[in-house]
């Protein structure tokens, strides 16, 4: 019978981090594990941007033909490498299922609705000591031609997007953001939206978590969850860690401590590419995002961060130079006065993503203690703090909150 209160969490990203720092800041005893470094995998090279309001699944209404006329071509921003594979086969299917306008919906509604609180968490987050590099300003989205513009003002209202947007032309995009190039024709600036650097989250979370008394585990590989009586036992690397309750943050890898539960989830790792670098010339002083070549520009303090693509390309986590090369190109199409150089640090990582574009937070069925907070996608950043408090509130005052109801592993 394990005795031990203690509440573990395997996985040390952004999701991890925060789920633990909410259930310490409660006074919940934590041990937090994970097979590399804090913050080592996904949540190091992404954009960072804080987008409550602009969460929407990926699987949309026009995804599906939008991503058939893309999906083979190995320069287009959505690709998926041929290969035979059952799971992937059945992702597609779903995916195409929770494309439907009804689900689509559904979908929004509930991310908006988790989203509720993000801003104010990332402010308390600061509040509370949390140290982190953040910027304010909202992100301008330049586009090619006027319809393009057109076409994402519709996306947002469509979205019920309640937040501020100024429409410019692609003068008024030049005045605003003194980087934009000549071929720019529209923009819209969102203005709510911010930008956090990643990697320094995961620091301060790491050290805030240190100073709380939460035990940090790193280069400890969980090779075996088990029951134990009324809690669970965790063999991680040459350690047996006896806890009272389990939550597995593990990102993609979540996958492999779920088979080893008994139940199958159904997610791909989706490959996203970044290219930090500093450049040559002024730097943007806005984020930025390239519409037609599906293209962010992240400007943090001394550098700037490029990232895209979505690759449905298994378990390869290496950054190819070809991808690479397309986040230059893009960054060229539509800037000047700022070029992204040919150096700098290129990054791959592999994001968790369900076919419906929703995260799973919540209880696992049939396993009581053990929980799931993983499948976030491409906006882990942006949902993490409101995922780990709501998950943190359900595992200390018992009962899921109504929130986190979209996003229970039952729906597996």
């Amino acid at each position: 019978m394990v005795q031990d209160e203690r509440i573990a969490v395997v996985g040390a990203g952004l999701i991890g981090l925060c789920s633990a720092w909410y259930l310490a800041r409660s006074g919940a005893s934590v041990t937090v594990v994970d097979r590399g470094v804090v913050g080592g995998e996904t949540s190091s090279g992404n954009t960072g941007w804080v987008v409550p309001a602009l969460s929407a699944p990926v699987a949309a209404p026009g995804s599906v033909r939008q991503g058939t006329q893309m999906l083979f071509h190995r320069d287009n921003p959505f690709r998926i490498k041929p290969r035979p594979s059952p799971s992937l086969a059945r992702w597609l299917a779903a995916f195409i299922r929770s494309a439907r306008p009804d689900r689509f919906k559904a979908g929004a509604e509930a991310i908006l609705a988790l989203n509720e609180h993000t801003l104010e968490l990332f402010d308390q987050l600061r509040e509370d000591g949390v140290s982190f590099e953040m910027h304010q300003g909202g992100i301008v989205f330049l586009c090619l031609s006027p319809g393009a513009a057109d076409a994402a003002e519709q996306r947002f209202a469509a979205l019920g997007y309640s937040g501020e947007i100024e429409r410019l032309d692609g003068t008024q995009a030049r005045q605003l953001e003194p980087s934009v190039g000549p071929a720019v024709r529209g923009a819209l600036h969102i203005k709510p939206e911010r930008v956090v650097r990643p990697e320094t989250l995961t620091r301060g979370l790491h050290q805030a978590l240190l100073t709380r008394g939460v035990e940090v585990l790193e280069h400890t590989p969980v090779r075996q969850l088990r029951r134990d009586g009324a809690g669970w036992i965790l063999t991680a690397g040459t350690r047996e860690i006896r806890c009272h309750k389990v939550i597995v943050a593990a990102g993609i890898w979540s996958l492999q401590l779920c088979r080893q539960l008994g139940i199958r989830i159904d997610m791909q790792p989706g490959k996203g590419y970044s290219l930090t670098t500093d450049g040559e010339g002024a730097r943007p002083r806005h984020a930025l995002f390239f519409v037609e070549a599906m293209v962010g520009a992240a400007p943090y303090e001394g550098t700037v961060r490029l990232a895209g693509m979505l690759e449905l390309a298994g378990m390869d986590p290496r950054p190819h130079e070809r991808r690479i090369g397309l986040l230059r190109s893009a960054a060229r199409a539509y800037l000047r006065g700022w070029d992204p150089g040919e150096q700098g640090e290129p990054w791959a990582g592999l994001r968790p993503l369900p076919p419906d574009g929703l995260p799973i937070i919540g209880e696992i069925p049939g396993r009581p203690g053990a929980y799931l907070a993983t499948g976030h996608g491409m906006v882990g950043l942006t949902l993490a703090p409101a995922s780990g408090a709501l998950l943190a509130r359900t595992i200390l005052d018992g009962g899921a909150p109504d929130k986190l109801a979209p996003f229970s592993p039952a729906r597996f």
